[in-house]
């Protein structure tokens, strides 16, 4: 039993149907069309006119049959390649738009529908792989999430919404899971016999990642719909629409805080009580249907199942029909990328996993290698500055040949994402790794490292302990799994299990992790030792100049993000009695906004003058910090300082940065604004491309690096009136890669990009 296809599903294929032809005959603008396309879970792939429809699995479930339906249609339409995504659904891919429409009816006569799988909507719902096999679990949430999605999915107002909301169950208690990271997290909790959810809201592993926010202790089950019905009223209502980068609900948490936004939720949850709306929910549903049944998991490289082999195909289809004699209620997809196969009585087992072997040799080795999990990189996103899928493959090389004991490893999260976007997840991971670029006389690839998120109780995101060469990076994951061994040795001799994420939660494993990296600290020069500026997976010479294009706005908040959790980390080792600590705090809380006026000082000195020039004499700071700044830059990291007045620097930076406009100015603390503001044009008046254009100011930026002059280009802007025109100077390569397209995403025109006969580039921009 899966969910119940939308009333509106054969309305909205023909609908579909009939943009595609407008669109292919030029009367239906592009623009139009992915409006209505995307909500729908239709994606252009990165190849222009090829296609991808993403099916929706709530909670990862799929009936054997189905999945075999799925596997005909996409064949059938000219797909190659399904693919199962960390949300636990799966997507058929390198379509023609021609095939799409006639993919969608055929997934309607098998009861599966992609409404909803893109786009501003209410995306697929998370539900543990074990959820109903589970003994430690308190109840099944699978029926809850199938009713939600019943319910929720053919809601005008879930496609409405100013970015997408996710949802994730629990049914473990003890262990919170994806719901510690979704924009509503629900943990099944029985109080006084009545089924119900601790929530969590707001969390996020994207860009600015948080945990979520605990919002009730208890939530009985028959307020489950009055809850998201007045998530998504309040976020309809709260949402940025403005910038996308800022659209997720825990940015209404860093704007309006806590208490604030907790009290608009309980108005738009109470309003949606008041309609009496409740779900039907049949928790029985989804129970095993054989006893002493076994599990266990196929695994698939990075989620892709490949339909070009008719052998492998025949293989596959073979043990689908296996698990359909023994149930619909035998198929979950993982959010690690693989298949669990459940309830398979015991007596055929043995057969069942002779078809699994003979299907992939992948089949039987350590869970840790199928459990490695890596955003698509930059072989093929355009905002991507690692190949992430090239270290998932070194990795998973290197802990197999080398000589490791990986069952030890058998619950371990390796998780990687080529950029700062974080779509990999690797802050929710025991062990993660996000793209970064570092350079010696010549750029290379590196990795932020991440380790010991904990999802098991109360949920927090890893931590950073450094960066590290990608070329060192399975290294460093090798030597990270010898010291574990030596660990888990000890504790089994002393009657105690441990794991590797509870072990790099500990002050032990941090500083084993810490020190490991260090060992790597060292870069050779490109003269030395060239293996280090190959990205793995590449045989060219690492170039960002070659990636996409990334969004500088991001970079820039990027490396604000990293001060911020640097100055989180260093408080609590100043609360544990490091007094070294405080110092890091000072120097951190003084760099954090530099970058917001262009300015990357390349000492300590250059960081504390630059701060107080900056912030403390501009009136932004007050001035009373001069005296521990001053200290800072001449005592260092063995000074004895005020850790009150350090902590009270710390809140008065992240206050400030909390009222940045997105023109980057902030408001001073000691001089409120007036109430006279300048009236900004209303309306921008293009101009012809056949004019002759005078810049009203003119800002040389060559020489500056990536995201400096954006910033640069971004704070002349701000002081210029509407329609105004900026002249700009830019390096050739990342430069004019960068900044013209991050300008046009703030709304501003490039009038036109001009290179000179140096090679520079002048670049005209109007103010919008």
């Amino acid at each position: 039993m899966n969910y119940k296809l939308p009333n509106t599903l054969t309305q909205d294929i023909e609908k579909f149907g009939h943009l595609a032809s407008g669109y292919h005959t030029s009367s239906v603008s592009p623009t139009e069309f992915k409006a209505f396309r995307v909500p729908m879970g239709i994606y252009e792939q990165r190849k222009n006119d090829v296609y991808m429809a993403r099916v929706r699995a709530t909670g990862g479930f799929i009936t054997p049959k189905q999945l075999i339906g799925v596997i005909d249609i996409a064949r059938r339409n000219g797909s190659n390649l399904l693919h199962i995504t960390t949300r636990a659904e799966i997507q058929i891919l390198n379509l023609d738009l021609a095939n799409v429409q006639n993919v969608l009816r055929e997934l309607q006569t098998i009861g599966l529908a992609t409404k909803g799988g893109g786009g501003n909507t209410v995306r697929n719902i998370i539900v543990s792989e074990f959820s109903g096999i589970s003994e430690n679990e308190v109840f099944d949430t699978t029926p809850y999430a199938m009713a939600l999605t019943d319910v929720v999915v053919p809601e005008a107002d879930s496609y409405l919404m100013p970015r997408k909301m996710k949802i994730a169950f629990s049914s473990d208690e003890n262990f919170t899971d994806y719901a510690g990271i979704n924009d509503v997290g629900l943990v099944a909790q029985i109080r006084d016999g009545k089924r119900g959810f601790k929530v969590y809201v707001g969390g996020g592993a994207g860009s600015k990642p948080s945990v979520g926010w605990l919002y009730k202790e208890f939530l009985p089950a028959e307020d489950l719909y009055a809850l998201i019905k007045g998530m998504k009223d309040f976020f309809n209502a709260h949402g940025n629409r403005k910038d996308k980068y800022k659209a997720r609900i825990r940015f209404i948490f860093y704007k309006l805080g806590q208490e604030e936004t907790f009290r608009l939720i309980d108005q738009y949850v109470e309003k949606a009580k008041a309609t009496g709306i409740r779900l039907e929910v049949n928790e029985n549903a989804y129970l095993p249907t054989v006893r002493n049944a076994r599990t266990t998991v196929l695994p698939f490289t990075w989620g892709n199942i490949w339909l070009d082999d008719e052998e492998s195909v025949t293989k596959l289809k073979a043990i689908l029909e296996f698990a359909a004699k023994h149930g619909e209620h035998t198929i979950r997809f993982t959010t690690r990328q693989n298949i669990r196969f459940r309830n398979i009585p015991k007596g055929a087992f043995a057969d069942f996993e002779q078809l699994l072997t003979d299907y992939t040799p992948a089949y039987g080795k350590p869970a840790v290698l199928s459990n490695i999990v890596s955003c698509t990189g930059a072989d093929t996103c355009r905002l991507g500055i690692c190949l992430s899928k090239g270290l998932a493959n070194a990795i998973y090389e290197a802990l197999e040949r080398d000589n490791l004991d990986l069952n030890l490893l058998a619950d371990a999260r390796i998780n990687i994402s080529g950029c700062p976007n974080l779509c990999g997840q690797p802050l929710w991971a025991d062990l993660g790794f996000v793209g970064k670029v570092l350079h010696t006389d010549h750029v290379y690839p590196a990795y932020q490292i991440y380790i010991g998120a904990n999802y098991i109780l109360t949920p927090q995101l890893a931590q950073s302990i450094g960066s590290i060469a990608a070329y060192d990076t399975p290294k460093f994951v090798v030597d990270l799994v010898h010291k574990f061994e030596e660990v888990a040795e000890a504790a089994e001799a002393l009657g105690a299990e441990i794991n590797l994420g509870k072990w790099l939660r500990s002050d032990a494993g941090r500083k084993a992790a810490t020190a490991i990296a260090g060992r790597y600290g060292r870069v050779p020069l490109f003269s030395e030792d060239k293996n280090y500026y190959f990205d793995w997976g590449s045989d060219e010479v690492f170039n960002v100049t070659k990636r996409g294009k990334p969004e500088c706005s991001a970079g820039l908040f990027d490396m604000i993000t990293v001060d911020q959790n640097e100055i989180a980390e260093a408080r609590k080792r100043a609360e544990s009695g490091d007094a070294k600590a405080a110092y890091h705090i000072i120097f951190h809380a003084s760099r954090m906004l530099l970058v917001t006026r262009g300015l990357d000082p390349q000492d300590a000195a250059g960081v504390f003058d630059a701060f107080v020039e900056n912030f403390i004499n501009q009136g932004y700071v007050a001035s009373h910090y001069i005296a521990i700044i001053s200290q800072a830059k001449q005592e260092g990291a063995e000074g004895n300082y005020d850790l009150v007045q350090v902590n009270a620097l710390a809140d008065a930076v992240n206050a400030l940065y909390e009222s940045m406009d997105d023109a980057l100015q902030f408001k001073k603390p000691e001089q409120p604004q007036t109430a006279e503001v300048e009236e900004k044009k209303d309306t921008q008046h293009p101009i012809s491309h056949n004019a002759i254009v005078e810049a009203t100011r003119s800002k040389d930026l060559r020489g500056v690096l990536c995201p400096m002059n954006f910033v640069r280009t971004k704070l002349e802007l701000a002081t210029l009136q509407s329609g105004d025109i900026l002249e700009i100077l830019l390096d050739d390569g990342k430069p004019i890669e960068n900044v013209p397209g991050s300008v046009r995403l703030e709304g501003h025109t490039v009038l036109s990009e001009t290179q000179h006969s140096d090679g520079y580039w002048k670049v005209l921009i109007q103010k919008k």
